[in-house]
């Protein structure tokens, strides 16, 4: 498995502009719960717990593949006050 958890440092994180930023920080923080073991029960660096539909491979995909859901969320919020109109526009 590759590695698991990038860990970049705060320059490399100051590369991605704003949107990208986040949705890189909000990876990172998938990645970091998924590989934080031990999880008695849950998935983990030691196995799927009490989980046989999940490995830790399926959820550092899963990560992967969201990431840039939550740049899309980051760029559509940015100039928006929260609130019930942006929830609203963020579930078209």
């Amino acid at each position: 498995m590759a590695s698991m958890l990038t860990r970049l440092s705060m320059v490399e994180y100051a590369a991605y502009p704003g949107s990208h930023r986040l949705g890189k920080l909000a990876y990172e923080a998938m990645v970091a719960e998924a590989v934080l073991t031990p999880k008695p029960g849950l998935v983990d660096r030691r196995g799927a717990g009490s989980h046989p539909d999940l490995s830790l491979d399926l959820m550092l995909a899963s990560a992967r593949a969201i990431e840039p859901c939550f740049v899309g969320i980051a760029d559509l919020a940015r100039d928006c006050e929260p609130g019930l109109g942006l929830r609203e526009e963020l579930a078209h």
